[in-house]
Formats: structure tokens, sequence, C-alpha cells
């Protein structure tokens, strides 16, 4: 599994002549570890944290660039998950900004300690709804039924080959939380026209 697959897409970001006081702000309202401070074409910067805004304290005109840490410690989007802890525990930081591969950092996504945790967690419930949409996304309503234990994932169904099994298998490894998967195969039922396929 890779960083895009877990990161937060929908991305605050402050810019380095913003006031300290506005990110602070920011950090407050939407209680983020830090925020990414990018330039005008969103290229990572640096990051501001509270920690970091505090030293502007008593000066309300400060600029973000001012007290920012940079470089800021990024993760590709292509980077996998273990890299990424390996970069979270090395630099003692519970965020990273997570930019586009191949690209001078360009900022697509956040990735925090509680996004990599939440796959850990994911309930059952959870897990059944996100892989159930993923197959109707496929296929359509109904062609098969999911059911998971303990990250444990079962679908039965209709498959028109192995080719599509292996899809389908495929697809449900695709969702965070998903420790191993059985996809099986029943009697055949006769299909209704405007199916798929």
């Amino acid at each position: 599994m890779r960083a895009r697959d877990v990161m937060t897409r929908d991305v605050v970001w402050v810019r380095g002549d913003h006031l300290v006081s506005d990110a602070a702000a920011l950090l407050t309202e939407h209680g983020f570890a830090v925020l990414p401070v990018v330039d005008e074409v969103e290229r990572v910067l640096g990051v501001i944290s509270l920690s970091d805004a505090r030293r502007a304290v008593g000066d309300p005109t400060a600029p973000v660039w001012s007290v920012m840490s940079s470089p800021a410690v990024v993760a590709s989007t292509e980077a996998d998950l273990s890299e990424v802890v390996r970069l979270l525990l090395d630099h003692q930081v519970r965020s990273v900004p997570v930019t586009a591969c191949g690209t001078a950092r360009v900022l697509v996504g956040m990735l925090s300690r509680g996004d990599l945790l939440r796959l850990t967690v994911r309930p059952d419930e959870v897990l059944v709804a996100a892989i159930q949409r993923r197959l109707d996304d496929y296929a359509g309503r109904g062609w098969w039924r999911v059911e998971v234990e303990g990250g444990a994932v079962t679908v039965t169904g209709e498959f028109t080959d192995e080719a599509e099994r292996r899809v389908v298998t495929a697809l449900v490894h695709t969702v965070p939380g998903v420790r191993l998967a059985e996809v099986v195969h029943r009697t055949p039922a006769p299909r209704c026209a405007g199916g798929r396929g």
C-alpha cells in the first residue's frame, strides 16, 4: 500500500507570506499538528506548527516564512507505508506533506499517524461497506456478497471466469484494512438481460 492510498487529499495549507496569526488560527480550528507552507505553484517550502507560531508571539504582522520549519520532511505519493512510518519515527513528527511523484515537491496530500492508525482499527462493518461499494462500482449492485470477520474478507457470488475472480480479489485488496481475502464461486444463477458483461 502506498502513501497515495491513505493520504488526506483535501489539504489546508498556507503561503509563506500569510500571517503567523492566521496559520495559528487554522491549526487550532482544525486540530492539525502542522500546516504545509507552499509557494504560488503549491510546492512545499516548509511546515508550521503551533510551537513554530509561538515564536512570533507579540508580532501580529510576522509572516509564516519567518518561523516555519524548513525544509519540510515530505513523502512521495508512491512511498510504501513502511517508508512513511520510518519517516514519522525518524524525524519525530506526527504528519508529513505528500508530494506528487516526479515533481518538484508539489503538494497533493497530507499523511498523519492517525491516518495510519485507522488502517489497523477499521471495524468490520466499515470494511464490508467499502468493499461492497467498490465491487458494485465495478459490476453493478448484487453480483457478489461480502462478509468480513476480523479484517478477513469472504466474497461469494458468480464469476464469468477465473480472470474475473482474480480481478475481484485484487479490488478487495485495494481497500485499506483488509488482511486477507477469499473469493468463492457459487453455482451460477440464470442471468438477467442488461447485466454486466
